[in-house]
């Protein structure tokens, strides 16, 4: 568990090392923090490891700010995570459809621009997961499908063996909700990290994202080296 300043300082550090310092977007995540992070202390990432589920790098380490979910758990623990723990702490596998035709219509350019076809595989494993009438098999089958999505070979059978003591342990239980971020419009999404690009976050004087991926690109650290000598 975190507390809540320890979130904080550990968010802005994070991205200070990526840009060398304090920069006009540090007060931004610390004021967006400040307000998100109502609690005084939360679980978070790393108290759900026993799951085996690989974090989101664009939420935890791109945009934590906007990006990670406040997810109220059963027994009224909150949890600061990312989006692969969220949706298994909420026992959900694909995320529903968007009430927006504009979110939607977006969502179909993404997948058609990147060639992303409907997986036979995943559509099974959602469907099975939707189905399921108990909460051990419905955590079962989101983890499987968690799994498959990172392309981790776990195996059902001992899957199905863990299941029982998941159920004893932090996010046994389904959560009973989650506080989202309200963040500006988005200018599309950062095609090294995966994170949703803002204009507040553009690298200062250019039109690139502020993200570690960005600034490690080679033509990035000539240009940084020239500026600093």
């Amino acid at each position: 568990m975190k507390t809540r300043k320890q979130i904080i300082d550990q968010t802005l550090k994070a991205h200070e090392e990526i840009c060398g310092g304090p920069d006009a977007y540090s007060p931004i995540i610390e004021a967006e923090l400040i307000k998100r992070l109502t609690e005084d202390v939360y679980l978070t990432c790393e108290d759900f490891a026993h799951f085996g589920v690989k974090c989101c790098d664009a939420a935890c380490e791109s945009e934590p700010h906007y990006e990670m979910i406040d997810v109220i758990l059963d027994d009224d623990r909150h949890a600061w995570v990312c989006c692969r723990i969220r949706d298994i702490l909420i026992r959900r596998t694909k995320e529903p459809p968007s009430n927006d035709p504009e979110e939607e219509e977006k969502l179909r350019l993404w997948r058609e621009i990147f060639n992303r076809k409907a997986d036979p595989v995943e559509e099974q494993l959602h469907e099975a997961a939707m189905a399921a009438k108990s909460d051990g098999k419905k955590l079962f089958y989101c983890l499987l499908y968690a799994d498959y999505k990172a392309g981790r070979k776990r195996g059902g059978k001992k899957l199905k063996a863990l299941i029982p003591h998941f159920l004893t342990l932090p996010g046994g239980r389904p959560a009973k909700g989650c506080n989202i971020s309200d963040p500006p419009q988005g200018c599309g999404l950062c095609l090294q990290c995966g994170a949703v690009i803002y204009e507040e976050n553009f690298i200062p004087g250019t039109s690139f994202h502020n993200c570690r991926r960005i600034r490690e690109l080679p033509s990035q650290r000539d240009k940084y080296r020239k500026e600093s000598s």
